[in-house]
């Protein structure tokens, strides 16, 4: 499924689709980039 910035904008604010922390720089038109870091990072 493809969801646009708009979209998921929209899920997140339903709860429907949580990330935490949400950094709003992240968004990009069609997705969201993550950044994972292990214990300690």
């Amino acid at each position: 499924m493809v969801l646009s910035d708009r979209t998921i904008k929209e899920e997140i604010a339903a709860r429907r689709i949580v990330i935490e922390p949400l950094d709003e720089e992240c968004f990009q038109p069609a997705s969201v980039d993550a950044y994972l870091k292990g214990k300690g990072a």
